[in-house]
């Protein structure tokens, strides 16, 4: 890929419910010094740790959809690890937020976004200038914000 490319991973807030409740297992997930290879490592422990759910080992399995809150949540971490690794090239993951879809349960009380509005914030990672930022999840300040959405840095919460 020529530099100043762009990769967009689309990605959900769900991803934020991937916690740690070992501090040292967040500090290597956190890492701003993470690779691949070490990525990798921490997801072979998670997954490992899946097959036991009972076991006190620092993961956190509770939430919504936890295996699809944790693949989000890796995502962004393999996301962040790539723009280290390529910094000639713009690498970002972006929540389009909650679209209306088929796979939407019917009567659910959320606020859907239409498949245009939910294109929005990809497009624009894809196109629009970043000033520079990468390796960040980008989205709305809700799931049904429709405005251009914000970059943060993944793990960087409150």
């Amino acid at each position: 890929m020529k530099p100043g490319g762009r990769v967009v991973t689309v990605g959900s807030t769900a991803s934020f419910q991937l916690k740690f409740a070992n501090p040292a297992l967040k500090k290597r997930a956190m890492d701003d010094k993470l690779g691949l290879e070490d990525l990798e490592q921490l997801f072979q422990e998670y997954k490992a740790a899946s097959s036991k759910p009972e076991d006190d080992d620092g993961w956190n399995r509770a939430g919504y959809a936890p295996a699809y809150s944790a693949s989000k949540g890796f995502m962004n971490l393999a996301t962040a690890a790539l723009a280290r690794e390529h910094p000639e090239l713009i690498i970002n993951v972006g929540c389009p937020g909650i679209c209306e879809t088929a796979e939407i349960p019917k009567g659910v009380n959320w606020v859907l976004k239409t498949t245009d509005e939910g294109c929005r914030l990809p497009l624009r990672l894809a196109f629009d200038d970043l000033d520079g930022v990468n390796g960040q999840f980008w989205a709305g300040k809700s799931t049904a914000d429709k405005g251009p959405g914000v970059g943060k840095q993944y793990g960087n919460t409150a």
